[in-house]
């Protein structure tokens, strides 16, 4: 690529960028920096998490855990979502965006993780010396 062949690549994506933030900005709307969200709710989910896992008894439900983080992360994506500008030109005419669309099986797969650690683990698989007898 020559020179200015990459100079008019620079400005034209310089020009999107400020396009998509004039659209946004004539709405009176600030564009909302979607990934700074995205890690707040996700520093939260690590701090509750964190806490129940010492507090709580969220470790004898094995799956809970995950099927958490699973529901917390993508939920938050999904809702993010609407207020975030698309990035591609093909998401204006969808209902919802990929993001959205690829949040979904994750946050049913975290709900139905959550639903099977419903039963507690047997004692025999808490104890460590009673599982060392069992394994040999």
């Amino acid at each position: 690529m020559t020179l200015p062949a990459r100079h008019i690549l620079l400005c034209s994506r310089r020009s999107i960028a400020l396009q998509s933030f004039a659209n946004c900005s004539s709405y009176g709307i600030e564009p909302i920096p979607a990934g700074r969200s995205k890690a707040i709710v996700y520093f939260l989910a690590f701090s509750v998490l964190y806490a129940a896992y010492w507090k709580a008894n969220v470790i004898e439900f094995p799956g809970r855990i995950l099927g958490i983080t699973l529901v917390i992360c993508f939920l938050a994506r999904f809702l993010i979502e609407f207020v975030k500008e698309n990035q591609v030109p093909f998401e204006e005419n969808l209902i919802l965006n990929m993001g959205q669309l690829l949040s979904i099986p994750f946050i049913a797969a975290g709900a139905c993780l959550i639903y099977l650690s419903r039963k507690k683990v047997p004692a025999a698989r808490k104890d460590p010396e009673i599982r060392s007898d069992i394994s040999k």
